[in-house]
């Protein structure tokens, strides 16, 4: 009897156990998944528990659907992440096609990984995944989601596995939002193969700073920003005939007064903008000094966004994506930005002409003005880097 009671006992804190993990699991998805249907619910613990839908036969089918996905995609369609787990166990990974985007692995080790997961690992059968279906949808009834069509969504469920079958596709809802793509990987296999390649780029782009970039000055030679370690850095992309052009004047009062005390500017000439900076790079030199009187580093004409942006402003961009914007002039200049610039086609993009980047001393605080903001506007938070 007393071993009774203690198998008992052990079962029932089995079951609050796992029902636990299953209220977190399907929380966790909800908040980061919030168009998420109890469809896409079952499909991630589905796959957590069985891995691919299915068993790969034509390996060249799935390369080409694969290359297609990586033409027609772009990153800023892709979540933001490289990888995440299934479900509950964690028993199988979610591999993004951004690391092939990324160059952080190649085509073929996602789609080997892949194809070995779906092949060599013992699947479990209809059954034993019915039963663990069961207990997460018991669950989650408990728990009482508001999820949207959830009766729909449960009547087609069983009625797939009813008739022998378990493999679904994502909610409608869900491919709209978050537009998956990704292929499912082993835990050994991806634990041992990809992630370390993903860890690296991880680790190296948290290293990576502004003086790791080297740019050409407006008279073709090399400038290497390590050589302003030290400094604080204030970076603009520019333009000789932009409305906001006149800013060149309080850049240069900002460089004359702050320059001794560490300050240094440096303006990248952009044409992307209405093509407000058409002139050849000696020709945009001439101008800010006959005009303006500046004196502080133009460098050579660049891209801004776009496929040929240079590398120091997606840099920038992602570091600071956002500005703000003061006033309704401000705002109604922002909203025109959008809707006269072809190059913008995300929000951290360059709105526009003389967007301001400040970076400290140590390359760790980057803030970010709007084309509207003056430079006289931001004096103080100059000084502060300075001090």
């Amino acid at each position: 009897m007393k071993r009774l009671i203690l198998t008992t006992m052990a079962l029932l804190c089995s079951l609050m156990l796992r029902a636990q993990h299953i209220e977190k699991f399907v929380n966790g998805q909800m908040e980061t998944y919030p168009e998420s249907r109890l469809l896409d619910i079952y499909k991630s613990c589905f796959q957590d528990f069985m891995g691919a839908e299915h068993l790969v036969s034509n390996t060249q089918a799935v390369k080409a659907y694969l290359d297609e996905e990586l033409e027609t995609t772009t990153l800023d369609e892709l979540l933001p992440w490289y990888y995440e787990p299934c479900g509950i166990d964690s028993n199988y990974y979610r591999v993004s096609i951004r690391n092939i985007k990324e160059n952080i692995i190649s085509e073929y080790l996602l789609l080997d990984a892949f194809v070995r997961s779906a092949n060599t690992k013992t699947r479990p059968s209809v059954e034993s995944w019915k039963e663990r279906w069961h207990q997460i949808i018991g669950t989650i009834d408990q728990m009482q989601l508001d999820l949207p069509h959830y009766d729909e969504d449960r009547l087609f469920i069983d009625s797939i596995l009813s008739a022998g079958k378990y493999a679904i596709s994502h909610s409608p809802s869900y491919r709209e939002a978050y537009h998956p793509h990704y292929r499912i990987v082993e835990r050994s296999i991806f634990e041992k193969e990809i992630k370390p390649f993903i860890k690296v780029t991880v680790k190296n782009k948290a290293m990576q700073k502004i003086y790791d970039f080297k740019a050409l000055t407006s008279k073709g030679k090399e400038l290497d920003f390590s050589t302003f370690e030290g400094k604080v850095l204030l970076i603009v992309n520019t333009a000789s005939k932009c409305g906001f052009t006149p800013q060149f004047a309080g850049l240069e009062e900002l460089n004359q007064k702050y320059k001794d005390k560490g300050l240094v500017v440096v303006g990248f000439p952009c044409n992307q903008f209405k093509e407000q900076d058409p002139g050849t790079d000696e020709q945009i030199v001439e101008f800010c000094q006959l005009n303006y009187g500046v004196t502080f580093q133009i460098m050579k004409k660049i891209d801004v966004n776009g496929p040929a942006a240079d590398p120091i402003f997606e840099y920038l961009k992602a570091q600071a994506p956002t500005e703000e914007y003061h006033g309704l002039k401000a705002k109604a200049a922002k909203a025109l930005f959008k809707t006269i610039s072809n190059s913008v086609e995300k929000d951290s993009d360059i709105q526009w002409n003389f967007t301001k980047f400040l970076i400290s001393k140590d390359g760790e605080t980057i803030k970010r003005y709007a084309p509207t903001t003056e430079p006289k506007d931001f004096e103080q938070d100059i000084e502060a880097m300075l001090d």
